[in-house]
């Protein structure tokens, strides 16, 4: 569309152009969250159960609340998980 002086508008293919970067931005943050902490984070959480399938307790590491805590839990299971390991084999 032009303008009284003789100027193109493009009002709306710069809206579009605005939209869809915006898309393509948010999709990506959410690809690499899904990837970087979603995906891992599930993975734990079930593979954490997997001794109560042959019998075993499970145990409580706590509630992880930043990564101080997330930590200090990583910590002890990884302590615990060798120091067991080593026992008993």
């Amino acid at each position: 569309m032009a303008k009284a002086d003789g100027t193109q508008r493009y009002g709306a293919v710069n809206s579009a152009g605005l939209a869809v970067g915006h898309g393509m931005g948010q999709m990506a943050g959410s690809l690499t969250k899904g990837t970087l902490v979603d995906f891992p984070l599930a993975l734990a959480d079930g593979l954490y159960a997997v001794p109560s399938l042959y019998g075993e307790k499970v145990r409580d590491h706590g509630p992880v609340t930043d990564w101080k805590s997330g930590g200090a839990v990583a910590g002890k299971v990884l302590c615990f998980d060798c120091l067991s390991r080593c026992a008993f084999y």
